[in-house]
């Protein structure tokens, strides 16, 4: 079963400036939304990755 994960850390943009940076992904487990996130963050131009937590995002049950 999948859930939603918020993925944080930090990285070095093309302009050589560190940026935080966070992402929502679907993944069945944390290692798992880690890796998504660092493809995602590669892919977006980022170099230098780190990622520092992933969290489970609660669903709203309103």
């Amino acid at each position: 079963m999948t859930k939603t994960f918020r993925v944080t850390g930090y990285a070095v943009n093309k302009r050589g400036n560190t940026a935080g940076i966070h992402y929502d992904v679907q993944a069945t487990s944390t290692e798992q939304a880690m890796v998504s996130a660092l493809r995602l963050a590669t892919e977006e131009g980022y170099r230098f990755v780190r990622l520092t937590s992933a969290i489970v995002q609660e669903a709203d049950h309103a």
